[in-house]
């Protein structure tokens, strides 16, 4: 749509008739209506970066969610994640506190103060998929990503437990028949030592107490 009108009032500046679409106050700029943008856009910096769309130096906050596209529809070539490949990246991974060099970056506006997170290059070796590299050669990682690799170790680590309980509860059922059959041979040589002690009264009995003195005088013992 061709401009028809710029106007100009005090703090204002409109278009075609809205007359405060721009608002200049304190050194603040604050536009009104909806804003498209069909290049690149930076905040807190003039450094426009081919690699991104959009550029922030420094911290951002939001009351509702960011979301990513997603729709099954937009995709092609999709394959799934191997489950070793998943536990393998996420144990290669390694987490570490540091400092950013906040004086010898000071346009990036980095956050003072200890920060915790990943190396992009330590990243870069499992997960290339998601380390960028922008124009100047500084890497930089898609946090939000590293989820789906632990949702697929996640679901790894699930299975290898539900092998290890089924191997146990196998475990378990020989144990339980080996105790059963401790309990059956137990039980057979009771049965036994009662028909030798019946077979020992019965010998007392038949064969003259000089003959087996020794044998009857004294019980038998186990």
């Amino acid at each position: 749509m061709a401009v028809e009108l710029v106007q100009v009032d005090g703090s204002s500046l409109g278009i075609s008739g809205d007359t405060d679409l721009l608002t200049l106050s304190n050194g603040k700029v604050t536009l009104s209506g909806d804003v498209g943008v069909t290049g690149s856009v930076a905040i807190a910096t003039t450094t426009i970066s081919s690699s991104y769309e959009l550029y922030v130096a420094g911290s951002g906050y939001a009351t509702g969610a960011f979301t990513s596209a997603s729709d099954e529809r937009f995709k092609e070539n999709i394959t799934p994640i191997e489950s070793a490949d998943a536990m393998e990246a996420i144990q290669f991974l390694q987490p570490v506190k540091f400092v950013f060099k906040t004086n010898q970056f000071q346009e990036r506006r980095f956050a003072a103060g200890e920060q915790v997170g990943l190396l992009a290059q330590n990243v870069e070796k499992v997960m290339p998929e998601l380390v960028t590299t922008d124009m100047d050669g500084y890497k930089s990682v898609a946090y939000d990503r590293i989820g789906v690799y632990l949702i697929k170790a996640m679901h790894e680590q699930q299975a290898q437990f539900a092998t290890q309980d089924e191997r146990l509860a196998v475990q378990q059922a020989q144990l339980a028949a080996q105790e059963a059959r401790l309990v059956a041979n137990a039980s057979q040589i009771d049965a036994l030592k009662s028909q030798l002690a019946a077979v020992q009264d019965l010998l007392c009995t038949l064969i003259p107490e000089a003959t087996l003195f020794e044998l009857c005088s004294t019980p038998m013992t186990w």
